[in-house]
């Protein structure tokens, strides 16, 4: 049992951090908030628990998408050496800002999480999730590989890992820990069945996904996109007009998938329906180039983006800036920039960038969340 006042290294590294991010107040004219929150740090700082809560608490109620406030009053429950409430300060708000794609402010309060308490699974669970949706796989492995031992019979567990291995190219292993899925508790058994169908289908192992996934499709008949891949996976038998079938049921459901009339032309076609196959040919083409139109402009944009990101990771962040600086102002590109500026230590053009971008498109709340954080990185308050 720790000592009363005492915080984990790490927790008290990120608590002192993020209210070193609001900022300390340099005049008697200091925004309100701004020096709530230093006199919230001070008071944790001081061992003033009670008053630190109040404060934290207070901050919280003003606005509730600061992430330091929520590391702020975990600390003072890490103080009282109550991880299962610094845990309830911190997970529920993680979970929210996982599912509006704020990633990685869900990391880092799930960051500190795990490390107020190592044993809990759900902490592990919830930042590899993180990451995985991130897209940042090889680094979601390690968490829910410990949230696999913490928790080793659940199915959220095993299907987050399994999907991980194969993201990493792991293909046995992916195909073991899923397999191990479909024993699991605590949801559907059958998403286990579709995964591990969808990774034998994506190996060419037709007969083995088509088994899997026909299982599926007989149980969940409404889960439309276990017929495309029993199409496939038929398609890759030979066994043609069940591969006919599939396709016309998937696509009874979702017209507009241009591969999926595709893979119905070419199953058509092999089964000597050459003016049906044309039909779907020419389906496949139209949506194609209407597709084709709508992403065009969206994909060069990202590609700019990704460049920049790219100079960024190597070191080249002034370059980056540069590069961002000569594209047509869009949000996904004002937004990087705002990152790359804010990262380079530029806060006022950092700002900047990001109020274009809220101006651009003011319903994005994400957007207003990552302004509200610049404020704060300059001590002022809006």
């Amino acid at each position: 049992m720790r000592a009363p006042g005492h915080i984990r290294p790490l927790l008290w590294a990120l608590v002192f951090l993020s209210a070193k991010l609001v900022g300390a107040p340099s005049t008697a004219q200091v925004p309100s908030e701004v020096a709530e929150a230093e006199s919230a740090r001070i008071s944790l700082a001081e061992g003033r628990l009670e008053d630190a809560e109040q404060e934290y608490r207070s901050l919280l109620a003003q606005d509730p998408e600061v992430a330091a406030y929520y590391l702020g009053l975990a600390g003072v429950m890490m103080a009282r050496c109550d991880a299962e409430a610094a845990l309830a300060v911190l997970l529920p708000v993680a979970e929210r800002w996982l599912e509006s794609g704020l990633y990685g402010r869900a990391e880092v309060l799930l960051e500190a999480a795990v490390e107020a308490d190592g044993e809990s699974a759900r902490a592990w669970i919830l930042l590899g999730r993180s990451r995985a949706l991130d897209r940042r796989y090889r680094l979601a492995e390690a968490p829910l590989r410990r949230a696999a031992e913490l928790d080793p019979d659940s199915l959220e567990v095993l299907l987050l890992l399994g999907s991980t291995l194969w993201e990493n190219g792991a293909l046995a292993e992916a195909e073991r820990v899923l397999i191990e899925a479909r024993s699991a508790v605590g949801g559907d058994r059958l998403l286990a069945e579709h995964h591990l169908g969808s990774l034998w289908l994506w190996q060419g192992r037709f007969e083995q996904a088509a088994e899997a996934l026909g299982r599926v499709a007989r149980l969940r008949p409404d889960w439309h996109p276990v017929w495309l891949e029993l199409a496939r996976a038929h398609q890759g038998l030979g066994e043609l007009e069940s591969a006919r079938r599939e396709f016309q049921l998937y696509l009874g459901r979702v017209p507009d998938d241009a591969g999926a009339h595709y893979g119905l032309s070419a199953v058509l076609e092999a089964l000597g329906e050459h003016d049906l196959a044309v039909e779907e040919l020419r389906i496949f083409a139209a949506i194609s180039a209407r597709d084709r139109e709508q992403n065009l402009e969206t994909g060069r944009t990202q590609a700019e983006v990704d460049h920049a990101i790219h100079l960024a990771n190597i070191g080249r962040l002034t370059e980056a800036v540069t590069h961002l600086r000569s594209l047509p102002r869009s949000v996904p590109v004002l937004v990087t920039l705002a990152r790359l500026l804010r990262l380079g230590g530029d806060l006022a053009d950092a700002i900047a960038s990001l109020e274009q971008a809220v101006a651009l498109d003011p319903t994005r709340a994400d957007l207003r969340a990552l302004l509200r954080d610049l404020y704060l990185d300059k001590g002022e308050s809006r």
